[in-house]
């Protein structure tokens, strides 16, 4: 007697922000999406990615992510606890509602990670602290004292962004740069966005 086949299980993948605009992929998103199909083939499970979509391709368009529940800022897809076996969310989440609406699916025993720092939970994350600092000392050592940073998201000064900025201040202060808060801009995590705050601001280069 053949015993019934094992039921694979199925992953849903929010992003707490869109994933494209129009239809250009985020640099960061991309390969960590690209990462995430290719372990589901390897582990035998399905995945479901929840894809929010910008209404152009300017790096001014409002967060718009594709998100469990209907809502102005956010369109519904039917990715939650009916049909996935958990969920994997990447932050920033850019609203306290889509926070609270994970928190309650994790008391709803919802098994729920997240890619970046900012929400409490089972949390995968880089060491910011340490790549900046890394990166702040290199530059230094190579004679540079004016260093311009490309902060993430306003929005996520708890998470990676808030992390990375506090960090890059802190460094700074320690090896006495320059302090010009000119010479820190929003990109909202993307090259467009840095693109941007770039031509913006030509006579702030040296």
């Amino acid at each position: 007697m053949n015993s019934a086949p094992t039921p694979r299980p199925t992953i849903g993948i929010l992003a707490g922000w869109q994933f494209y605009r129009t239809a250009t992929n985020l640099s960061y998103l991309k390969p960590i999406f690209r990462g995430m199909s290719r372990a589901a083939q390897h582990l035998d499970c399905n995945v479901l990615f929840g894809c929010g979509i910008g209404p152009s391709a300017s790096p001014s368009d409002p967060y718009r992510p594709a998100w469990p529940e209907a809502a102005e800022d956010q369109d519904f897809v039917p990715i939650g606890p009916w049909n996935v076996d958990g969920l994997i969310v990447a932050v920033p989440l850019h609203s306290a509602a889509r926070a609270e609406n994970l928190q309650r699916l994790t008391a709803n025993r919802l098994p729920i990670l997240f890619i970046g720092s900012g929400e409490p939970g089972p949390t995968i994350k880089a060491n910011n602290a340490a790549g900046i600092s890394a990166a702040v000392k290199h530059l230094v050592a190579h004679g540079r004292q004016r260093i311009a940073f490309l902060a993430g998201s306003s929005e996520d000064l708890l998470g990676d962004s808030g992390q990375r900025l506090d960090t890059f201040r802190k460094v700074s202060s320690e090896l006495g740069l320059v302090h010009d808060d000119r010479l820190v801009v929003y990109s909202r995590h993307v090259y467009d966005g840095g693109a941007k705050q770039y031509k913006a601001n030509p006579g702030e280069r040296g």
